[in-house]
């Protein structure tokens, strides 16, 4: 439908990739501290979702857009938004 007026913008978002969290040392009264051994410091991040979700077959897939062999090429397929529009040119890598 952007064809005939301009689409308004809309987020385009990746998988999650990083999870983030405060590591700080505090007193039992919750006062910050610099005396805590760092060598026992959690770890403030990790990664996730570091196993791919197995591929989800829809029998009613179809592209909506007429230029998906052309958004698998420029791989914009790591969009939920053109994963979608084009499910059916998209096929996830092979692990």
């Amino acid at each position: 439908p952007c064809e005939l007026q301009p689409c308004t913008p809309q987020w385009f978002t990746t998988e999650w990739r990083v999870q983030t969290r405060e590591v700080r040392c505090l007193t039992a009264d919750k006062q910050h501290n610099a005396a805590c051994d760092l060598d026992s410091k959690p770890a403030h991040e990790r990664t996730c979702n570091t196993i791919p979700c197995s591929p989800f077959e829809d029998e009613n897939c179809k592209d909506r857009r007429h230029n998906c062999v052309t958004v698998v090429q420029a791989r914009l397929c790591v969009y939920s938004y053109y994963k979608t529009a084009c499910c059916a040119s998209y096929s996830p890598p092979e692990p």
